[in-house]
């Protein structure tokens, strides 16, 4: 959407303006754009990255916080940092969950200009297209596997993810995956879903088609 700030979903031209403030040293400019990173990475929403040209810096960290990132093969990606003498700070969280350990290390510390081939080995991009005309169906496609998912279960998801990831296995992870399976096995929306499939019917969130600009 238009306009600016920590409101709702970060607008590309605010996170722009935080990016570029970075390269100033500013800590309230680097703190914003991590609060932004971290509210565009928690949306309950599946969040679809159309990548083309270059990602860099914080563009690279931007594609890492998506759910799933669609590429033209004449894209790339680089974290030249170190080449300035900064580094990649406020994005690691991010790029590390996303890539891993041993890929950020690569690219953090090399400055490698990743092309799209080495992007989905290492798991920044899901899919490769010739060029951006392709979006638009890709998203479609997507969007039409996500219309089937029972959105709160989606978001319950990708929350559940972040809240376990790098967590060591213990009596109180245990506890908080058993706690959270059962509360959503007894919600509105799991019960409606079951009936569905008892009754050899479609749940209703299937209906609620999801539009996809073109």
């Amino acid at each position: 959407g238009a306009g600016a700030g920590p409101q709702g979903p970060p607008p590309g031209a605010y996170i722009a303006g935080i990016a570029a403030q970075l390269t100033q040293g500013n800590k309230a400019s680097a703190q914003g754009f991590a609060r932004q990173m971290y509210a565009l990475s928690s949306l309950p929403q599946f969040t679809i990255c159309c990548m083309n040209g270059s990602a860099m810096g914080g563009g690279f960290g931007l594609v890492c916080a998506c759910d799933y990132v669609i590429a033209t093969k004449q894209a790339h990606a680089t974290l030249s940092e170190v080449k300035l003498g900064v580094i990649p700070a406020v994005i690691s969280p991010h790029v590390c969950r996303t890539i891993g350990t041993a890929n950020c290390k690569r690219l953090f510390c090399t400055a490698e200009n990743a092309n799209m081939q080495t992007a989905v080995e290492i798991g920044l991009v899901q899919r490769i297209v010739e060029n951006i005309n392709m979006f638009p169906q890709v998203v479609k496609e997507i969007a039409q596997k996500i219309q089937l998912l029972e959105p709160c279960s989606v978001g319950a998801s990708k929350q559940f993810l972040l809240n376990c990831l790098n967590q060591p296995i213990s009596n109180s992870l245990i506890e908080y995956t058993a706690k959270e399976y059962l509360r959503i096995r007894r919600s509105q929306q799991c019960e409606e879903g079951m009936a569905a499939l008892k009754a050899k019917q479609k749940p209703g969130w299937v209906d609620q088609s999801i539009a996809v600009k073109e």
